[in-house]
């Protein structure tokens, strides 16, 4: 058995370093001389991709990542240095689910408390260090900040410690923890997008009426029907695990009336349009049923019938964050 100092020394030294990079890295290089002799292994995170500057450069994010990982193994060779990756370096969830990803490859080897971890939210874009302090809240680990250049200043200590809130977390039933991850795997595009045209798809996302047959709930009034799914989606809504927005339609333009459903893409002339009928309903008694054409772009209305569900990336975590132990 240790002893309780000798045991608080080893956790002292088993910090998990981690830093998101972008095109520059002196940061880290500060970092680490400043807090080496916390570091246990330092995980650099990076884009797999290289870039193109605005100055016709090249940004070979896999290679800057890998030179400061050589360059800082030379001087500290007691530090493990390991790599992530990640697909998109302007999105919030790649960070998100690499620190995921990292913090169950260390708790697999070695159950550390969170508060061994520690994420620099310093370098990458301006998305990944708000994706790293959103990471440091979420999963309830340190986060440190470097404020200048240690060539600069180096009397001074650049290194800063960020409170991190602790974090308020709803707990959710199994009905709306099957809800979460239905929204997390659904797309969504406007229902009634011409056949042959592209339309924007919406990840994460699901109507409200569909969402109700996924989750198999009876379609009745009462406390097993409607108002169940009320109470799902006002628990998801209430936590910010999802937002709720009116439907959208495409309407035709000028008359500005509902795109039928059936309508399709026509390329049958030199410029693309659209093609629909009109019910019989809404044709003058003396009309026959014949084709309609409007041009594009078409206009999009927020008047739909019903509610589309979107997942937040708060969200999104916690239907991904089910097997990760909360410490």
């Amino acid at each position: 058995m240790l002893k309780n100092g000798l045991y608080e020394i080893l956790l002292y030294k088993m910090d998990i370093f981690i830093a998101p990079v972008g095109k520059t890295t002196e940061h880290v290089k500060t970092w680490i001389q400043e807090e080496s002799r916390n570091a246990f292994t330092l995980w650099i995170i990076h884009s797999k991709n290289s870039t193109t500057n605005y100055d016709g450069t090249v940004s070979n994010f896999p290679k800057i990542a890998k030179t400061l990982g050589k360059e800082l193994e030379k001087s500290y060779s007691r530090i493990k240095i390991k790599f992530k990756t990640i697909d998109d370096a302007f999105s919030i969830q790649p960070i998100l689910d690499a620190v995921n990803d990292i913090i169950a490859s260390e708790e697999s080897e070695n159950p550390l408390p969170r508060q061994n971890f520690v994420i620099n939210i310093t370098g990458g874009t301006n998305v990944m260090a708000a994706a790293s302090m959103n990471a440091a809240m979420e999963f309830q680990i340190r986060a440190q900040y470097v404020k200048e250049d240690k060539e600069n200043n180096p009397d001074i200590k650049c290194t800063l410690d960020v409170p991190v809130p602790s974090k308020f977390e709803s707990r959710l039933n199994d009905n709306q923890l099957k809800a979460l991850k239905i929204i997390a795997d659904s797309q969504h595009s406007i229902h009634n997008t011409p056949r042959g045209m592209d339309s924007p798809i919406i990840d994460h996302a699901i109507t409200q009426k569909e969402l109700l047959v996924k989750l198999d709930l009876p379609i009745r009034k009462g406390s097993n029907g409607a108002t169940t799914l009320s109470g799902i989606v006002g628990s998801l809504t209430k936590s910010k695990y999802v937002t709720s927005r009116k439907l959208q339609h495409y309407v035709i333009p000028k008359t500005g009336e509902k795109l039928p459903d059936d309508s399709v893409m026509d390329t049958s002339g030199k410029t693309p349009r659209i093609k629909f009928y009109k019910k019989r309903n809404e044709l003058k008694s003396n009309e026959q049923i014949q084709a309609f054409f409007c041009d594009l772009p078409l206009d999009v209305e927020d008047k739909g019938k019903g509610n589309l569900l979107v997942i937040t990336p708060m969200g999104l975590q916690k239907s991904k964050n089910n097997y990760l132990t909360s410490k």
